[in-house]
């Protein structure tokens, strides 16, 4: 069932993510198996999503949607696929990740995307110009808009509807792991308070670890939020490769890597 949850960037409460209850009811909303998917731990193709709910809006109006599945009140783990409009990649992750079973006692968010209008262009950036991975109220500072680096920072720390929806359901759901994608780096961030979980995450999949440099400084990243709002949780960044390479293959090592680390 598709449910609207309204969350602003002034939320502070830390309500357990059990008792997360959306405002308004919708219509139910399909999820489509691709046909890719082979493993034989599949979700069945008539299993529904436990929940679906939208938690904010896009600049242009497009919802964000977090579907969530497995055990409502256990370890919450929170999948971000998309957060620069042409980094596609980790979308096929995430809804892979959504056809799969999740292991008990897991409370699963997973967001295929925080941009869908710089998706829709593509682009890296939202539709108002500003690189969301540096609009997060954390660690803030003001980069100006430029055509070289574009990473305009927005004109004041999280002034962007999809940086405050994000904020506000972190707030709220209080993730313990949380994973980014984004691309072409090709490495693993050792980010959080546990770095055995990216660290094995990296092993799992093949890649080395390590920082990924910000030509214009790294300044109001989502991760650096969720680990200072999270204090005991784990967020770290997935720097995938070049879409060119990234093949079926290599998206199920990914999701069968979520799987592993998520209950260590």
């Amino acid at each position: 069932m598709m449910r609207r949850l309204a969350l602003r960037v002034t939320v502070v409460t830390t309500v357990a993510a059990a008792s997360l209850t959306p405002a308004r009811a919708a219509a139910p909303t399909a999820v489509e198996r691709p046909a890719t998917a082979q493993s034989p731990a599949v979700r069945n193709a008539t299993e529904a999503i436990d929940d679906v709910t939208v938690f904010g809006t896009s600049v242009q109006g497009r919802d964000l949607i977090a579907y969530r599945m497995g055990t409502p009140g256990g370890r919450v783990v929170l999948i971000l696929g998309n957060v620069h409009g042409d980094e596609p990649r980790g979308v096929d992750i995430a809804s892979r990740l959504r056809l799969r079973e999740i292991p008990e006692g897991i409370d699963l968010f997973v967001v295929d995307t925080i941009n869908p209008d710089g998706m829709a262009v593509p682009q890296r950036q939202n539709a108002n110009g500003v690189d969301l991975n540096r609009n997060f109220s954390y660690g803030w500072g003001y980069i100006a808009p430029s055509t070289v680096n574009r990473q305009y920072s927005g004109d004041a720390p999280a002034d962007q509807p999809e940086t405050q929806a994000l904020e506000g359901l972190v707030r709220l759901i209080q993730p313990q792991i949380t994973v980014f994608y984004h691309q072409d780096a090709n490495r693993i961030s050792l980010g959080g308070a546990r770095k055995e979980i990216p660290a094995t995450y990296a092993r799992l999949v093949g890649q080395t670890t390590g920082s990924t440099p910000c030509t214009a400084g790294c300044t109001g990243t989502a991760g650096s939020f969720v680990n200072h709002v999270v204090p005991t949780g784990t967020s770290f960044l997935v720097e995938l490769p070049n879409s060119s390479v990234v093949d079926s293959a290599m998206i199920d090592r990914h999701v069968d890597a979520l799987l592993t680390v998520m209950v260590m």
